[in-house]
């Protein structure tokens, strides 16, 4: 999942094979007497401190050097005998590896499956609707310019995510580059939670305190970008270990009566040390976005109530629908990544909701959003319009020209439209089209 259940990688726990037999050789373990049958076995077993070497030599009735060492097979029984049951051998390391119940790792495998066929998904619709919000050219639209770089994090990001976990086995593979794949990630990361916060402010100017500012372009860019990169900056400065690479950790493992100390090998670019760097701006950000989640939710159901009050049913629709729209811009379902380590369960939710954000922005903010359609309509009727020029045609004389139906106009909710000066209400109502907008 990631980095606080975003999108993170479990790291692998190893132990060499010298320095584990160093450990056991001083560590109170369970005689090799209990590793006998069950009818053989103490009731009690008392741990005690012996040497595991000076054990097999003597069980052998020899001195060689090859044999002063246990073998694979015997190290594994010990370490079963003393309620480690979970430790493989990798020939490859010539190293013992630290492994999760085999529930855990399926759980693991099919949750880091799921996320990645996601994200691709995800990664293709912020693609698309990069496309779309740029070819319409919306004029002076703060509202566009802030999704733009909202989803210019978010699809940078997860894409940079995917090529980490597809390129790099471990981190010592490439050291310098994943170090620069670290600082990298950790900025997109943090700055897609800025935008995020961007997007309520902008949310909130618009629709709650209705006052006319001037265009914020300058400060939504520090805001959006230039956070991120003091925080970035910040951690480089003051500890630079956070993202070097190459840097080795060791972690206590404890194993029934044992205390191993083992190396972890991170699978993953991603810094080093307490998450709370990340997550401390994170959380901090949510919970500001959580608060103006509730404000404009309350102004938005209002609009709604006093509209469709009578009809309870079309005012749900609306209501749920104008609900799912903002998730994806002020980003409160995140809030799911600090309780994943509870159950299984809240990481297949985490996952789901988070990993198709991109998706859902497309459909809520560009194929459902008016004023994104209205500017594709206009679009495409220029298109028509040189063409006929250029044929010399005219729109009448064009049997393929569809005829707008304008004779059934209703009052209509847009939940953000330009109005003819260039400035933005979130929420108003004006009497024009069909009945397809959102609230």
């Amino acid at each position: 999942m990631a980095n606080f259940g975003v999108k993170y990688v479990p790291p692998k726990v190893f132990i060499k094979r010298t320095e584990l037999i160093v450990q056991l050789n001083s560590a109170p373990l369970i005689t090799h007497e209990a590793v006998k049958g069950p009818s053989e076995r103490p009731l009690n077993p008392t741990p005690t401190v012996f040497n595991i070497s000076t054990e097999i030599s003597q069980k052998y009735n020899t001195t060689s050097k090859e044999r002063t060492e246990p073998s694979i097979e015997e190290i594994k029984v010990l370490l079963a005998a003393n309620n480690c049951p979970h430790i493989d051998y990798d020939q490859e390391k010539d190293a013992f590896k630290i492994q999760k119940p085999a529930a855990a790792n399926k759980h693991y495998q099919v949750q880091r499956n799921l996320e990645l066929v996601l994200l691709g998904v995800s990664v293709v619709a912020v693609i698309l609707s990069l496309i779309i919000l740029t070819i319409i050219r919306v004029k002076s639209s703060e509202r566009i310019f802030v999704h733009k770089n909202l989803l210019f994090s978010l699809g940078f990001g997860n894409l940079v995510y995917i090529l980490d976990i597809a390129s790099f086995s471990t981190r010592m593979d490439h050291i310098v580059l994943c170090c620069l794949v670290t600082v990298i990630q950790h900025y997109l990361h943090t700055s897609l939670f800025t935008w995020m916060l961007v997007e309520g402010i902008n949310l909130y100017i618009k629709l709650v305190k209705v006052f006319s500012v001037r265009k914020q372009y300058l400060s939504y860019l520090m805001m959006g970008w230039g956070i991120p990169a003091v925080i970035v900056g910040l951690v480089a400065a003051i500890r630079p270990s956070s993202y070097d690479m190459g840097k080795s950790f060791y972690k206590n493992i404890t194993c029934g009566p044992l205390k191993i100390a083992a190396k972890i090998e991170r699978a993953r670019c991603w810094i080093n040390g307490s998450q709370w760097i990340y997550q401390g701006p994170v959380l901090a950000i949510l919970l500001i976005n959580l608060i103006l989640f509730v404000i404009i939710l309350r102004v938005v159901f209002g609009k709604i109530s006093s509209k469709y009050g009578k009809n309870k049913i079309d005012a749900t629709r609306r209501g749920i629908r104008s609900t799912v729209a903002l998730l994806p811009l002020l980003g409160v379902t995140w809030l799911l990544g600090f309780f994943v380590d509870f159950h299984d369960s809240v990481k297949y939710a985490f996952i789901l909701v988070n990993s198709l954000m991109g998706l859902v922005f497309c459909i809520f903010h560009c194929v459902l959003d008016d004023q994104v359609r209205e500017a594709l309509r206009a679009r495409k009727a220029r298109r028509r319009k040189q063409s006929d020029q250029k044929t010399g045609t005219t729109p009448a004389s064009n049997p393929m020209t569809p005829t707008a139906d304008r004779n059934s106009r209703i009052d209509k909710f847009v939940f953000s439209a330009e109005n003819s000066n260039g400035k933005e209400d979130v929420i108003r109502v004006i009497s024009e089209g069909q009945d397809e907008s959102r609230v």
